[in-house]
């Protein structure tokens, strides 16, 4: 009796698992990954022009290293072949810690999900705020500024960024300024 209780356990345990005949293929890890979506490569002049349309795709932006922030590393800027100048910024994603310095001018290809940063009035204060008390805020550093030359504090570059913040959310007559960036989770030198 207590062989037949067994089998039937383990009759039951077998199909339960996905033992036996059953009618679905096992999953074949090569045809998942054939099926997964294509990654779109894209250049930043791609973003520039309408950076909406990629947020929150996962996208490999290929580019030329234009700046890499020197205090923090935790934010690159790539340019495309046709205008060094029009930039799109590149965020080190937590797993990468940060950007080497070593990249400018090295053409990089990175992959991430694009995300939007908005910057309004109550962002503002916030980040002001954050300045007055020592914090270091991540706000939204565009890159080159007219500090760059000069040896400012991180204290003084921000109350710089802020006050343009300000001055760029009040000439653009909208409640909210719109930054997107590759948040990037991996990327290699191309040449």
């Amino acid at each position: 009796m207590k062989k037949i209780g067994f089998l039937i356990l383990a009759t039951c345990f077998l199909f339960a698992c996905g033992g036996g005949d059953n009618s679905s293929p096992a999953a074949d890890p090569e045809a998942l990954v054939s099926e997964a979506a294509p990654v779109p490569e894209i250049v930043p002049g791609d973003l520039l022009e309408n950076p909406e349309k990629f947020l929150g795709q996962v996208v490999t932006l290929t580019g030329t290293v234009q700046h890499v922030c020197e205090r923090s590393g935790k934010r690159m800027f790539l340019s495309g072949p046709d205008d060094p100048e029009k930039t799109f910024k590149v965020t080190a994603g937590r797993d990468i810690g940060e950007f080497s310095i070593d990249l400018n001018g090295s053409d990089v290809s990175a992959t991430g999900e694009i995300v939007v940063q908005k910057v309004d009035q109550a962002y503002l204060e916030n980040w002001a705020a954050e300045i007055e008390t020592g914090a270091k805020p991540e706000a939204a550093h565009e890159g080159h500024g007219a500090w760059k030359e000069e040896k400012l504090s991180e204290s003084e570059e921000s109350k710089i960024q802020l006050e343009n913040m300000r001055k760029a959310l009040e000439k653009s007559g909208k409640d909210q300024l719109l930054f997107y960036s590759l948040d990037c989770t991996e990327y290699e030198v191309v040449s």
